[in-house]
């Protein structure tokens, strides 16, 4: 049984909304095309689709019968603008919708300023569908979607790139005619000069609810922008039940509508009526400005009703931010900063908890925006944006998530188990993986594997906040995935692997290979082990490949070892995006050498290479590992353990090197790319000692790192570095890998951070003993009374 499972087919928007997308009736005219259909064919089955999308498009505009409810049902897979042509107008009341969820039909532009749609009456609306503005190949000038009338429904929108020099938007709002845009999604779009990622002029009654943004950003460091979304001159409108997550504003110096910046939500226009209920900001950013707020106007021109609504850890030049309104009124909303106004509640780290941040969730279990907001109106039967009634208890949740009362499902799978029981409690666990998996569905489930191996033939996929946990630690339960088989695909942000062995076994992996334990990973890693994977003669074989701006992956307590990459990769390859590593071990790894064409020696980049990414490496070991430099020693421009490519900005902390190797290569334990060049990384607390290059001389903290407080057998420039020789330190018990310093200059001798506070050493010993960290990952203990082992 596959284990595959796309993230949006388990959206709740897809459940919720799924009789949009496909639901035919009985007085409607549905039109079908699809990748296997033939424009001979009628097009009005799905059976008899049409190939093209002109085909189908025909037959609505030739059919006296398309009028209100007549659908153009496009089906799963790529359909560009090539294949569209010229902009399809809707009118009469059609619809274009995807077949089944909307991650199924994906609508993406290979023309700058390209029009997918024109709703052209307000009865007509998109429903079911993606699109993707494809940023990395089209950059749009102005407007993507002009939405004068219609609705929106069940869409993703995603990266939207304009630069223009202009007013820029995404989705621009015009007329007075009522719009409505409900359960989409709008994600890593980004306008770049003044207005919005949505931006509405004279628009009246639009009503955005239900919908999602997520990693947009307005303006750049050189362009100020106003808002996400922004209202000026409309005549009235409401965004409900919305969450604004990790957006960026770059606000305005000056400006006519909102003072000194921007806002991630706000009205500019005199004549502006603008309604925010019960939506959730969080993560947001406002930078440059110093007088910006998450929500709200701070001029007189437009009103601003603000309610129900939760801001934390929001953020401008100067700290915290909130709401703020200078015209209209604030209540019953929550943020982490004093807000006035009636009923309206502080929240802090301390008084509040939620559930799965990481995820973007952002759900109360506890504190004082529980049941706290006001009742309205539109509550009655309504859901919040994750499906929950609207109303759980004696009053609805402040922000647009409900805590439903109701804990997130765990399941059992056990070698003793049987595939007919409910898999709800260990004693009525699942016998298989894949019966196990199937049980999940909502959202931050877990699936609680028991010991032994466990066998897969496809990747494991978690999304929704999902997390797979060893029933009794790493010790006793493994993955071992099948030869040239990727172990995990973390698709979202909030998703964890916990406590599992991964073994691969030293299968030959002779194909190119990005990320053998997952590709682009969003999720968490942690107290993993993973080991043996093999690379074999050719290129591009890496343990994980990260590649994607979006990915912020975290690797915690984890444990790799007996590992290789191929040459031309490394053994976590970081070319965008960006990952943490805290408290790992990287033990007897190495840079696989040979050659495909000869079997000669070739260049790897090591374990860990980032190439434009703000990562971080902390509390971490890295002992007896290779990485092969470039053939020609000569140009031995390649060749570290851990390396970064000038201008990463990699943070390295209290973490050690030891004994590692450069055989063919100049490099050293760390470096950037170019031993001697810049790597714009920073190394503070570090410990490198007993590393060599191909010189045979030692290399261990290359001087292409800015340190501090750190240790190497060369004297390294920065505050607070000292010198290590074979004579003025020992390790305490280096013959079973505790390189811990029993006495030496490293004692007492780093730089305190905050981040040390309770935090512990790579054995589980606090990290501060006593008034001064000690520098490496290993903290000598005040008593030696207790034993740890590495994790």
């Amino acid at each position: 049984m596959s284990l595959f499972r796309s993230t949006a087919s388990r959206s709740a928007f897809c459940i919720l909304h799924s009789a949009f997308c496909i639901a035919s009736s009985a007085l409607a005219l549905d039109v079908y095309v699809a990748k296997d259909g033939d424009d001979n064919n009628s097009g009005l089955t799905r059976a008899e689709a049409k190939a093209t999308i002109a085909a189908g498009y025909a037959v609505l505009e030739g059919n006296a019968a398309a009028t209100v409810g007549a659908r153009l049902i496009l089906g799963d897979g790529e359909w560009t603008s090539t294949d569209f042509g010229s902009t399809l107008v809707l009118s009469n009341g059609w619809s274009l919708v995807g077949e089944h969820a909307r991650d199924k039909t994906i609508l993406k532009s290979l023309a700058a300023g390209f029009q997918f749609f024109d709703l052209a009456t307000g009865d007509t609306a998109v429903r079911g569908l993606t699109i993707d503005y494809n940023r990395s190949s089209v950059t749009y000038k102005g407007t993507a979607i002009y939405l004068n009338r219609g609705t929106l429904d069940n869409c993703e929108f995603r990266n939207y790139f304009s630069n223009a020099t202009g007013a820029s938007n995404m989705l621009f709002l015009d007329t007075t005619e009522t719009k409505t845009i409900t359960n989409c999604v709008f994600r890593s779009c980004q306008i770049t000069y003044h207005g919005g990622v949505i931006y509405t002029v004279n628009a009246q009654n639009t009503l955005i609810t239900h919908c999602q943004f997520i990693s947009c950003a307005a303006g750049t460091s050189s362009h100020n922008a106003l808002g996400i979304v922004m209202f000026k001159g409309a005549k009235g409108g409401t965004v409900r039940n919305c969450l604004f997550l990790r957006n960026t504003v770059y606000g305005a110096t000056s400006s006519s509508y909102l003072s000194n910046g921007g806002s991630i939500a706000g009205a500019g226009g005199s004549t502006s009526n603008m309604t925010l209920e019960n939506c959730t900001f969080a993560e947001c950013r406002i930078v440059s400005g110093t007088a910006d707020t998450v929500a709200g106007n701070r001029t007189t021109k437009g009103s601003m009703t603000i309610r129900n609504c939760l801001a934390f850890g929001n953020t401008n030049n100067n700290g915290p931010i909130g709401f703020v309104t200078k015209v209209g009124s604030i209540s019953y909303s929550a943020a982490d900063v004093e807000t006035a106004g009636t009923g309206n509640v502080l929240i802090t780290a301390d008084n509040t908890a939620f559930r799965n941040v990481r995820e973007g969730r952002y759900i109360p279990l506890t504190g004082p925006a529980l049941n706290a907001g006001t009742s309205l109106g539109w509550m009655t039967g309504a859901k919040d944006l994750l499906g929950t009634d609207r109303i759980v208890g004696s009053g609805p949740d402040i922000g647009c998530f409900e805590n439903s009362g109701v804990e997130p499902a765990t399941y059992y799978v056990a070698k003793d188990g049987d595939d007919a029981n409910s898999g709800l409690s260990r004693a009525e666990a699942k016998a298989t993986l894949a019966a196990g998996y199937a049980l999940l569905s909502g959202y931050d489930e877990t699936l609680v594997l028991g010991d032994g191996e466990w066998a897969t033939s496809e990747a494991i996929v978690l999304s929704n906040g999902w997390t797979l946990v060893s029933e009794n630690g790493r010790e006793a339960t493994t993955i071992a995935p099948a030869v040239k088989t990727r172990a995990f695909d973390l698709a979202t942000r909030g998703t964890c692997v916990r406590d599992i062995t991964v073994n691969f076994k030293r299968n030959a992996y002779d194909v190119d290979f990005h990320g053998a334990l997952a590709n682009n990973p969003r999720g968490v890693f942690d107290r993993c082990a993973v080991s043996n994977l093999y690379a074999y003669k050719v290129a591009y074989v890496s343990l994980v490949d990260i590649t994607a701006s979006s990915v912020d992956a975290v690797f915690t307590n984890c444990l790799f070892s007996n590992s290789n990459a191929s040459y031309r990769r490394a053994l976590f390859w970081i070319d965008s995006g960006k990952a943490s590593f805290i408290g790992c071990s990287f033990i007897e790894c190495d840079g696989y050498n040979r050659f495909a064409a000869s079997s000669r020696m070739y260049f790897n980049y090591g374990m860990v290479y980032f190439v434009d990414s703000a990562s971080l490496i902390r509390n971490c070991l890295f002992l007896r590992c290779s990485a092969y430099g470039i053939y020609d020693t000569g140009s031995a421009t390649y060749g570290s353990v851990v390396s970064c490519k000038a201008g990463s900005g990699v943070t390295v902390e209290n973490t050690s090197f030891i004994n590692c190797k450069i055989p063919n290569g100049l490099g050293g334990a760390l470096s950037g790319s170019a031993p001697n060049g810049s790597s714009g990384g920073t190394a503070i607390n570090c410990f490198g000692y007993g590393s060599t290059n191909s010189t045979g001389e030692a290399a261990n903290l290359m001087p292409s790192f800015t340190y501090s407080h750190c240790a190497s057998d060369t004297q390294l420039a920065g505050e607070g570095n000292v010198v290590l020789t074979d004579d003025n330190f020992r390790y305490r018990r280096p013959a079973t890998d505790d390189y811990t310093v029993k006495s030496g200059p490293t004692i007492d001798a780093g730089t305190n951070s905050v981040w040390m506070t309770d935090a512990l050493d790579l054995m589980g010993r606090p990290r501060i003993t006593g008034n001064i960290v000690d520098i490496g990952c290993f903290e000598l203990e005040t008593s030696r009374a207790t034993r740890f082992m590495v994790r």
